[in-house]
């Protein structure tokens, strides 16, 4: 079942998917907090920061990717990837550990929970010179 809304719309619980590959997957940021958010496909750089409400979470499933070049994940919530899921970031500032804060120079995922899988794939997806983390 697909939804197709056009205007303001509000979702007060359950998880928004993104499923499949298309360069038209894409997460709408800018003054919008979202609880749950799985990716089981592919989804590329969303049109703003993306912010996780606490208790919420982020999830990269096994076998999906996700793109997040000159924007953040930001918020109370949590951010995790699975086993063979795929990072690509374009923040120069790399990715950091939840311990580093939350400040604008920890790179693009800078949610409070942040679960960086050692059996995941990270990739750089911006134009300059990057560090690949702490």
């Amino acid at each position: 079942m697909a939804i197709v809304t056009q205007g303001d719309y509000s979702l007060s619980g359950g998880t928004i998917e993104f499923a499949g590959n298309s360069d038209s997957h894409r997460i709408r940021g800018f003054e919008r907090t979202y609880f749950n958010i799985d990716i089981t496909g592919q989804v590329n750089n969303p049109s703003g920061n993306v912010t996780i409400g606490e208790g919420g979470s982020f999830r990269i499933f096994s076998g999906a990717s996700f793109s997040i070049t000159n924007r953040a994940l930001v918020g109370a919530g949590s951010f995790i990837m699975d086993d063979d899921s795929r990072l690509n970031y374009g923040s120069t500032n790399g990715i950091t550990l939840e311990s580093e804060g939350t400040g604008s120079d920890k790179g693009n995922i800078r949610t409070v929970n942040r679960t960086f899988n050692p059996n995941a794939f990270y990739g750089f997806a911006g134009g300059e010179n990057m560090v690949s983390g702490s």
